[in-house]
């Protein structure tokens, strides 16, 4: 299991599995052009979850050759985590690679609001894994 839990983009459209969900077209822009976790995998055959939140983190399925790895973040979506100079608690709503600084960096949903800012792997202490 080399690919579980990695963060990447698909490298060739070519090889999504079917069936491609209705909304998405290979040949255009969109959340499919965006990161995915991989979320399950198998010899022939992974499925992703978009990180995209705005689209209800939706999955499609690739062949492991289609898929492009660029790391393995510390936290995933749906972690509960606590940010350390806030000394507050929240869940990870999102992450992103920062190409600049070559690390991920997470956005943490708090009970009463979307946190706005970037935190680190630095920043943020683990309470208990997405589920």
């Amino acid at each position: 299991m080399k690919f579980l839990n990695s963060y990447g983009k698909i490298a060739n459209h070519d090889d999504v599995i079917p069936p491609i969900p209705e909304d998405v077209d290979l040949k255009m822009s969109g959340w499919w052009y965006g990161g995915f976790i991989v979320v399950k995998e198998q010899p022939d055959e992974l499925t992703l979850k978009s990180i995209n939140y705005e689209k209800g983190y939706p999955t499609i399925k690739i062949k492991p050759e289609g898929f492009g790895i660029i790391g393995s973040p510390t936290y995933v979506i749906g972690d509960k985590v606590k940010v350390k100079n806030k000394n507050k608690q929240g869940v990870i709503y999102c992450l992103c690679w920062h190409y600049k600084r070559e690390c991920f960096y997470y956005y943490v949903e708090y009970p009463d609001r979307r946190s706005t800012c970037m935190y680190f792997d630095d920043d943020l202490e683990k309470v208990e894994s997405a589920k």
